[in-house]
């Protein structure tokens, strides 16, 4: 028996296992073997071209370097970028990425990169809670 509250049961279902594969799935980079990498200068140059590119305000941080981690813009922080590179798992055609930014919700964001055809894209993108310290904790 085909009904309205069916086809949106349906179509809700539909959504929900969609956006389950979009987002930062639970298998990132699955079956994959990565190297753990710990420097924006060791990305793959697709990759760090994707990125915020120098260090002003709307710049990034290479890992351990100075960042605005708040929100306020003073006379010592405005030249500061708002993001710092923090960890990336990068195999032969996957790469999961973390960005840790500043301000009152300050976290980590992570993205997940396919190389498709020669080409590096965003695959998904999604946040941690905490700092990611290894590859597995990139990965979960």
């Amino acid at each position: 028996m085909d009904t309205p509250s069916l086809r949106l049961a349906l179509l809700f279902a539909l959504v929900a296992a969609l956006g389950a594969t979009q987002c930062c799935g639970q298998n990132r980079c699955s079956g994959m073997e990565v190297l753990e990498v710990k420097s924006l200068a060791a990305l793959p140059t697709g990759i760090r071209q994707l990125l915020p590119s120098g260090t002003g305000h709307d710049g990034i941080a290479d890992t351990g370097g100075r960042f605005n981690v708040s929100d306020a813009l003073t006379p010592e922080t405005a030249a500061l970028p708002m993001r710092r590179f923090n960890l990336a798992a990068v195999g032969a055609t996957c790469a999961v990425v973390a960005i840790e930014y500043g301000g009152i919700a300050h976290g980590f964001e992570t993205r997940e990169y396919h190389l498709i055809d020669g080409v590096w894209r965003v695959a998904a993108q999604g946040g941690l809670s905490r700092e990611p310290k290894s590859v597995s904790d990139l990965l979960r």
